[in-house]
């Protein structure tokens, strides 16, 4: 194929893939602030804040560190599987310390007694992270639509069980179960993040090939290599994150309680 045609369409899935979710997504906000209290919808906006940190931080750079050092190595498995083993372990260590500390974690976000949406995000997270590189690998073997589907369909089910929590279950439980559930506020809140959960765990379903159907080779000279390039980008991540989620980390620690900091 010609390399400018190519080049083009590859474009175009991959933006295409990139808008389309972001334009999905979009429409959870008026769903969100329909059903839910201004404070519990403030409950998503702060967590979520913390997520585009916590990303960055557990990737640390490494999907472009990955792809630079795919293109110019011959032996792409070893870093592909170096930079995944990288990940992965760093994201269990996430996991486990995460789990230990979550009463602590939950105390200083001003969530003691509601330590589940923590739980719900350290997840959230780590499945996320641990489809960041098998992802980037979809792009250097050019399966741009492969990429695009996965990422869509992704949006597709998390939408869908958003409303099927929002709007679905409430209608089943009063037609037919004659409000026999308890479908509180919160209750509902709970259900949006195990719909955030499950469509995240539904990525490492889709990314299954990527992630177990390879020949898992560990070289440490690669990695230290890897880790020096990629330092510089995660710093540049947590510059670009600072504008665009700090004010909602900060915003409940500055705004006094009488004014309710979550409204």
């Amino acid at each position: 194929m010609n390399p400018i045609k190519k080049l083009a369409g590859q474009t175009a899935i991959y933006g295409f893939s990139s808008i389309v979710p972001r334009l999905l997504n979009y429409f959870l906000t008026p769903l969100y602030t329909y059903i839910l209290l201004p404070d519990e919808y403030g409950v998503i906006t702060d967590l979520y804040a913390y997520v585009v940190f916590l990303n960055i931080l557990l990737t640390y750079g490494m999907e472009t560190t990955f792809m630079r050092f795919a293109q110019s190595n011959k032996e792409k498995e070893k870093v592909y599987s170096t930079a995944f083993i990288s990940i992965f372990s760093s994201t269990i260590f996430f996991i486990i310390i995460s789990l230990l500390a979550i009463n602590n974690i939950s105390k200083a976000l001003n969530y003691y007694g509601k330590e589940q949406y923590i739980l719900f995000f350290i997840f959230i997270i780590a499945f996320d992270t641990l489809a960041t590189i098998p992802f980037v690998k979809l792009r250097l073997e050019e399966k741009a639509f492969r990429f695009a589907t996965y990422k869509i369909l992704i949006i597709i089910v998390n939408i869908f069980l958003n409303v099927f929590a929002l709007k679905g279950l409430p209608y089943i439980n009063k037609i037919y179960l004659h409000n026999t559930l308890n479908l509180s506020h919160e209750i509902l809140l709970n259900y949006i993040f195990i719909a955030n959960l499950i469509s995240s765990f539904i990525s490492i379903i889709l990314l299954s090939n990527e992630l177990f159907k390879v020949k898992w080779t560990y070289n440490w000279d690669l990695h230290k290599k890897m880790l020096i390039y990629a330092l510089p980008l995660m710093i540049a991540g947590f510059a670009g994150s600072i504008n665009e989620a700090m004010d909602r980390m900060f915003i409940k620690y500055l705004t006094p309680e009488s004014m309710n900091p979550m409204y």
